[in-house]
C-alpha cells in the first residue's frame, strides 16, 4: 500500500471518528423522551368518592407513590347571575376555562354551548366554534383584569409540542367543555375529532349514555409518543349526579357506583402507561366542587404521580399550606414540568413545590378536607361578627346614658373579641353549635368580671390595657413562628374564597394596631421616656410588614398614620405640616426598602408586593393598584363593617364630648394615633375597611372601659 492511500486512509478514520464522537453526543438528547402531562379531569369527583371501593386500587397507589392535595377552585367574581349556576356557584365551563387559563375566567351563557358544536380541523383535530371563542373573549374582556383564554394550550404549541384532547362527551356541550382547558388562544387543538366522544349508549345509564373506558384508552395509546400534553375528560360522574335528582335513591347510588367503576379502570389503564414512561406525570383533579355542594365550598382534590413527582404532599406557595393549592396554580405547575417558556404575566399562579417523604392514606386525605370544611364553616360563622361589634356599640351609649350596667361590660367585650376569635380555635376541635357555646361562655364572663369590678370600683381600664398587651405579644410571636393561630383563627384568612393564605390579615393588623396604641401610656410614663415606645411600635411595625412573617404590605401606611403620629404627639407635643411630611417620606422610604427585599425572594418567599412590582399575578402594578381601589369601593358601601366602623367612630366622639376630661399629652397622642390610624387604613389596604374598623373598636372599649371606672362621678355629671 502507497503511502497516499495510508494517509487517506487514516484521513478518512480520523473523519469517522469524530462524526462518532458527535453523534455520541447527539444521540443522548435526541433519545431523551419528550415530557407529557396527562390529566385527567373529572367533574363531581368528591372526598367521599375517593375512599370509595371502586377507587381503593388507584388511590392506593397515589398514596402509596403520588402526591395528593386540595384545591381551592374559583372562577371570576362579580360577574353577572346569568353566568353562574342557579345557586350562584361558579359553572363547569367557567371553572374548566380558568385551568387552561391560568387565572379566573367566566365561560359564556350555557344556551349557547350545545348551539356551536367543536368545528374539525384536518383530520385529526379540533377547534372551538369561531362565534363561541368570540363569546368567551368577549366576556373576560368585562372582567377588569387580564384573563389568557387557552394560555396552556398557546405555551405548548409555542414551545413546538402538541396537545391532546380526549373526552366521553356525549354531546357537542359536552365536547366544548372538553376543549377548554387543551385549547390555544385561536381555540385549537392537535388531536381531538372523534376522540372527543368516547361515551357509548345505553339505555339504562344517566342520559342514557356512559364511558368507554376501552376507547378511551385506546385513543390514548394511539396518539403520537411526542403528544406533551393529554387532557382526559370523565363526564360520566357529573351525568351520575345529574340523574340522581330525578331518580330513587337506590338507583343514584347505583349509577354513582358503577361510573366509579369506570374511572377506576381509567385511572387503573393510565397509571399503567406511566410506569412505563419515566419522563410521564400522570394528573388527576376535578375542576370545581361538586354540584352538589354549597355556595361556600370550593375545594376540589388533587392527585399527581410520576417519577419525576416526589412522593409526598404539594406545598403551593401561593398559600403556603401543606396539601393546600390554588386552581390557578395547576398552569404554571403544568407549564414548569413540561419545561415550557416564560409564562404571561396574566396567570395569576404560581408553581407548586413538593413535600417529599409525608404520606397520607385515602381516610387521612379525606380528613384533611373535612378539617378544612369545618373550619371555613366556622369563619363564616363567627369571622369578625360585625353584627355582635354593632350591638355591643348600641350597648354600650346606652348603658352609659341610662347605667343599667356598667358600659365597660361592652367595653370589655369589644375589646378582647378579637384575641378570643384567636386563641379558642387552638383550644379545642369544634363544631359550629360548640364553637358557639365557648364563645358564649367567654363573653359571658367577661361581661361578668366587667360589672364586678366596676361595681368593686376595680380599675377595669388597667385589665383592658394588659390584655391588649397580652394579644400584642400573642399575635407578634405567632407571626414569628409560623402564624399556627392566625392559620386556626375564626377571624382571618378565608380558605374557600382565597383572599389571604399567609401572613396577617386586615382584620388583625387593625386590632393589633389598636391594641398597640392602647399601650401607649403604659409605653410612656414619664415625660421624655419614649425609647421603649419607639422601639416596640418598631418591631411591631417590622414583623407585620416583612414578606416572611406578616407580609401586609398596607401596614406600612397604617402603621406610620398609627404609630407615627401618636409618637410625634406624645414626643414634640404637637404635630403640624413638617412633621406630617416627615412621615409620608419615611413611608415611602420604608415602601421601597420593603419592596428591593421583597424582589430577592422567589417561589413559597415572595410576596404579592413582589409579584405586583414584576407586573405577575394578574397584569401590571397599575392594574393591580385600580382592581385594588375598586374593591375597597365596593366594600365602603357594602359591607357591614362600614356600619361598625361609623358607629364605632360616632359613639367614641359622643362619649369623649360626655366625659370632658382632661388628658394628658400622651393620652392625646394616643388618640391621635387611632384616628390617623384608621384614615390611613382606609386609604391604602385593598380590604381597609374591616382593618379601619377594628382598630376604632379598640378606642372604643378603652373609652367604655374608662366609663366603668367612676360611674358615681360620670352619673351625676350626666344627672
Amino acid at each position: 500500500m502507497s503511502t497516499d492511500s495510508i494517509y487517506r486512509l487514516s484521513i478518512r478514520k480520523r473523519i469517522v471518528g469524530w462524526l462518532a464522537f458527535c453523534l455520541l453526543l447527539v444521540l443522548p438528547q435526541s433519545c431523551t423522551a419528550t415530557p407529557r402531562i396527562v390529566l385527567l379531569i373529572v367533574p363531581d369527583l368528591t372526598c367521599a368518592d375517593l375512599i370509595a371501593l371502586p377507587l381503593c386500587p388507584a388511590m392506593e397507589v397515589f398514596s402509596s407513590k403520588g402526591v395528593l392535595g386540595w384545591m381551592v377552585c374559583r372562577a371570576a367574581s362579580n360577574v353577572p347571575r346569568s353566568l353562574l349556576n342557579a345557586q350562584g356557584t361558579d359553572r363547569l365551563a367557567s371553572l374548566l376555562l380558568s385551568l387552561g387559563a391560568g387565572g379566573r375566567a367566566v365561560a359564556p351563557p350555557n344556551g349557547i354551548w350545545a348551539e356551536y358544536p367543536p368545528t374539525p380541523i384536518n383530520r385529526e383535530g379540533s377547534a372551538l366554534n369561531a362565534a363561541l371563542l368570540r363569546q368567551c373573549y368577549e366576556v373576560n374582556r368585562r372582567i377588569g383584569y387580564p384573563v389568557g383564554v387557552g394560555l396552556l394550550g398557546t405555551l405548548v404549541h409555542r414551545s413546538g409540542g402538541t396537545t391532546a384532547a380526549i373526552a366521553d362527551a356525549d354531546s357537542s356541550f359536552r365536547a366544548n367543555e372538553a376543549l377548554l382547558v387543551t385549547m390555544d388562544a385561536e381555540g385549537y387543538v392537535d388531536f381531538a375529532g372523534p376522540r372527543l366522544f368516547c361515551a357509548k349508549a345505553n339505555l339504562l345509564a344517566p342520559e342514557g349514555a356512559e364511558a368507554d373506558v376501552d376507547r378511551i384508552l385506546r385513543s390514548f395509546n394511539q396518539l403520537p409518543p411526542n403528544t406533551h400534553l393529554v387532557v382526559i375528560s370523565f363526564f360520566d360522574l357529573q351525568r351520575a349526579t345529574e340523574e340522581a335528582i330525578s331518580c330513587l335513591p337506590s338507583m343514584a347510588v347505583t349509577y354513582r357506583q358503577e361510573a366509579l367503576e369506570r374511572l377506576g379502570r381509567l385511572m387503573q389503564g393510565v397509571i399503567e402507561w406511566v410506569r412505563s414512561r419515566p419522563d410521564a406525570i400522570f394528573w388527576c383533579c376535578a375542576p370545581g366542587p361538586s354540584s352538589n355542594a354549597t355556595a361556600g365550598e370550593r375545594l376540589a382534590p388533587v392527585l399527581l404521580i410520576g417519577e419525576r413527582v416526589p412522593h409526598g404532599t404539594i406545598f403551593p406557595p401561593s398559600t403556603r399550606w401543606d396539601g393546600l393549592g390554588l386552581n390557578t396554580d395547576l398552569l404554571p405547575t403544568i407549564a414548569r414540568q413540561l419545561d415550557l417558556p416564560r409564562i404571561p404575566h396574566s396567570a395569576v399562579g404560581r408553581a407548586w413545590e413538593f413535600k417529599a417523604g409525608r404520606s397520607f392514606s385515602a381516610k387521612s386525605f379525606c380528613d384533611y378536607f373535612r378539617l378544612l370544611v369545618t373550619h371555613a364553616e366556622l369563619q363564616n360563622l363567627y369571622g369578625g361578627l360585625p353584627t355582635l361589634q354593632l350591638l355591643c356599640i348600641l350597648g354600650g351609649v346606652v348603658c352609659w346614658k341610662r347605667r343599667m350596667l356598667s358600659p365597660s361590660v361592652f367595653g370589655l367585650i369589644i375589646g378582647l373579641l378579637p384575641f378570643l376569635l384567636l386563641v379558642l380555635p387552638t383550644l379545642f376541635a369544634f363544631n359550629e353549635i360548640t364553637a358557639g357555646i365557648a364563645l358564649g361562655i367567654c363573653l359571658i364572663g367577661l361581661a361578668a368580671l366587667a360589672e364586678w369590678m366596676s361595681r368593686t370600683q376595680r380599675d377595669v381600664v388597667l385589665v383592658f390595657r394588659a390584655m391588649a398587651g397580652v394579644f400584642v405579644v400573642c399575635v407578634v410571636g405567632d407571626l414569628l413562628t409560623g402564624s399556627h393561630l392566625l392559620r386556626q383563627a375564626w377571624m382571618s384568612y378565608s380558605i374557600m374564597e382565597g383572599a389571604r393564605f399567609f401572613g396577617i390579615g386586615n382584620e388583625y393588623m387593625g386590632a393589633l394596631f389598636g391594641a398597640a396604641l392602647v399601650m401607649l401610656p403604659w409605653l410612656i410614663r414619664e415625660k421624655g421616656k419614649w425609647l421603649k415606645a419607639v422601639v416596640v411600635y418598631v418591631i411591631i411595625l417590622f414583623v407585620v410588614a416583612w414578606p416572611q412573617w406578616g407580609a401586609k404590605v398596607g401596614a406600612i401606611p397604617t402603621g406610620i398614620g398609627a404609630f407615627g403620629l401618636a409618637l410625634c404627639a406624645s414626643i414634640k407635643e404637637r404635630v403640624g405640616w413638617k412633621e406630617m411630611a416627615l412621615l409620608g417620606v419615611l413611608a415611602l422610604l420604608l415602601f421601597g426598602g420593603l419592596a428591593l427585599i421583597d424582589l430577592h425572594f422567589h417561589g413559597a418567599n415572595e410576596s404579592h408586593l413582589a409579584r405586583a412590582l414584576k407586573g405577575e399575578g394578574g397584569g401590571s402594578f397599575g392594574v393591580v393598584v385600580l382592581r385594588k381601589l375598586r374593591m375597597e369601593v365596593f366594600l365602603l358601601f357594602h359591607s357591614p363593617w362600614t356600619v361598625v366602623l361609623l358607629g364605632s367612630l360616632m359613639a367614641t366622639g359622643y362619649l369623649h364630648r360626655l366625659q370632658r376630661a382632661q388628658r394628658g399629652v400622651v393620652e392625646r397622642a394616643m388618640w391621635l394615633g387611632f384616628y390617623g390610624g384608621v384614615v390611613c387604613a382606609l386609604l391604602f389596604n385593598d380590604a381597609g375597611v374591616p382593618a379601619a374598623a377594628l382598630l376604632a373598636q379598640q378606642g372604643l372599649g378603652l373609652v367604655l372601659c374608662e366609663g366603668g371606672k367612676r360611674p358615681d362621678e360620670l352619673s351625676g355629671r350626666l344627672s
